[in-house]
């Protein structure tokens, strides 16, 4: 009895064009990226590259930037794709995030790069195209919504996201002290490197910081040892 084995279709590397909008992630890491091409150059790539044609006969990225970058590195001459046929964006970001591919920072803009492109405009109905709950989604997009600084400091992995309630009502007051708390945490000096726990350590810290000048463009700031946050602002 004779099988039939189905072959994943290949093509030209050079063949491959890389979109901007398409894939969700923005940063790569360079040593990731070189042990992933000696991985490529001795065992081939596992997962096909997806992609979706062009007029020209060429094809699009949709997903595996990685491994396309990794390819390159390696000199691979051709890859094995998978040809898609939804939504680019919404293949590109579902595969990426559920493959915990992203930082919290891209999710975010993912989904409103998702909803803007859907003509979504609730966290429930970008929840359901997701395949994310409305909860997931909802704090991801105020991630958004905080200062430069802490989003690039979450981005980083140094402040979890479950810390973005907390900064987002210290940046209403100050966006400045919000980003200067992060940074001060990103040095690990506190007392026990849990941010929940070092909060009111970290306030007084950007003080201290403040005053003996190892804050570039420090904020302005009231001594929380002498007054009160709840008499500086209201919530």
């Amino acid at each position: 009895m004779s099988t039939t084995q189905l072959q994943t279709p290949e093509i030209e590397l050079d063949r491959i064009h890389v979109v901007d909008g398409f894939n969700a992630r923005r940063h790569f890491d360079q040593a990731e990226l070189q042990r992933m091409a000696a991985t490529i150059a001795e065992h081939g790539i596992v997962q096909p590259l997806r992609v979706r044609p062009r007029e020209d006969g060429d094809f699009d990225l949709v997903a595996g930037e990685r491994r396309y970058r990794a390819a390159r590195i390696a000199e691979v001459k051709k890859v094995p794709i998978a040809i898609g046929t939804g939504n680019p964006h919404v293949e590109a970001w579902i595969e990426n995030v559920h493959r915990a591919a992203l930082d919290p920072i891209e999710e975010a803009e993912g989904l409103e790069a998702l909803a803007a492109d859907r003509g979504l405009t609730t966290n429930k109905a970008i929840a359901e195209e997701v395949g994310m709950s409305r909860q997931w989604v909802g704090v991801r997009r105020r991630l958004l919504k905080l200062p430069p600084k802490v989003r690039e400091a979450i981005a980083a992995g140094q402040l979890p996201v479950d810390a973005e309630p907390e900064l987002r009502r210290i940046a209403a007051a100050s966006p400045r002290i919000a980003e200067c708390v992060c940074e001060l945490f990103a040095r690990g000096d506190t007392e026990t490197g849990d941010f929940f726990r070092d909060l009111d350590e970290l306030l007084y810290a950007v003080v201290d910081a403040t005053a003996d000048g190892t804050i570039e463009e420090p904020p302005t700031m009231i001594d929380p040892r002498g007054v009160r946050f709840g008499q500086v602002i209201d919530d």
